[in-house]
């Protein structure tokens, strides 16, 4: 008989407590919601440099074959942006600004602007993550973040626009430093590097575009397109776009030979776009 009367009172406790317990269970819920929904609501994607699995700061060179290099300008196009949930695919709608529309943006950083004390094109303090941020992918309107969301993009410009007199183009398409003629269309990718009286280049864009003068836009499409379709799964919260320029150079010997001018039989540019192509030179963090 007693061990039957504590047992009663024990669960009569019980459920004198069970509302709290809801409560508390609600709360709990409803806090750890939140902190999950704040941490992977999109508004911006910073973009960051890292070599050797560290951030760069601006300015900062990095050390290869025992020469230190730095970069004099880094640039790039991305075009076609979408975020892959499952079964759905969802177009990501960028602001209008100096440096993109609503579905291109140029990303680009130079030595100049490291130089200034607060440039007009990059993050004036370091952010969280120790990494000068050079720019940010600005989007239209909030973005929500499943664990399994993936970033597609693609490095390059859409043959529609490539071609297109960057003289009657809105930035950023009228960038003269990302353009070679109306027949070769824009440069994709860019970077230049000097190293202790030495220089490295690689300009990445489409060849074999025909056309009767390099003044004239070609009416059908390029031999060598040379756009890069890249699928990066999300690694953190997705606040981040990083370039591991050290896998980009991988194999790889810096120096004006291995320098890169988007010949198509050259061995270094064939090397440079294999190593685009194995979608670990971006990473969304």
């Amino acid at each position: 008989m007693t061990i039957s009367n504590a047992l009663s009172t024990s669960i009569h406790a019980i459920y004198q407590l069970f509302p709290k317990l809801l409560i508390f269970t609600g709360v709990f819920f409803a806090f750890g919601c939140s902190d999950w929904s704040t941490k992977n609501t999109l508004t911006e994607i910073k973009v960051e440099l890292w070599y050797e699995q560290q951030a760069l700061s601006c300015g900062q060179s990095i050390e290869r074959e025992s020469l230190n290099w730095s970069i004099e300008q880094l640039a790039f196009f991305i075009s076609e942006l979408q975020l892959v949930q499952g079964a759905q695919q969802q177009p990501i709608a960028l602001s209008t600004n100096e440096w993109q529309s609503s579905n291109i943006a140029l990303i680009r950083l130079t030595a100049a602007d490291c130089k200034q004390e607060k440039p007009a094109s990059t993050v004036s303090e370091e952010n969280d993550h120790g990494a000068l941020a050079f720019q940010s992918l600005q989007l239209t309107q909030q973005v929500e973040l499943t664990q399994e969301s993936e970033l597609h993009f693609t490095l390059g410009l859409p043959f529609a626009v490539n071609h297109l007199n960057p003289l009657s183009q809105a930035s950023p398409l009228n960038m003269p430093s990302m353009f070679w003629s109306w027949r070769g269309g824009h440069k994709f990718f860019r970077v230049d590097m000097t190293g202790e009286g030495q220089a490295w280049t690689f300009h990445l864009g489409s060849t074999g575009c025909e056309s009767p003068s390099v003044m004239r836009s070609p009416q059908d499409a390029c031999v060598n397109p040379n756009t890069v379709q890249l699928s990066l799964a999300k690694q953190q919260d997705g606040q981040r776009l990083i370039i591991h320029l050290d896998k980009l150079l991988t194999g790889l010997e810096l120096n004006s030979k291995s320098s890169c001018l988007m010949q198509p039989d050259k061995t270094s540019c064939q090397h440079l776009m294999l190593n685009l192509a194995s979608n670990t030179v971006f990473e969304w963090r």
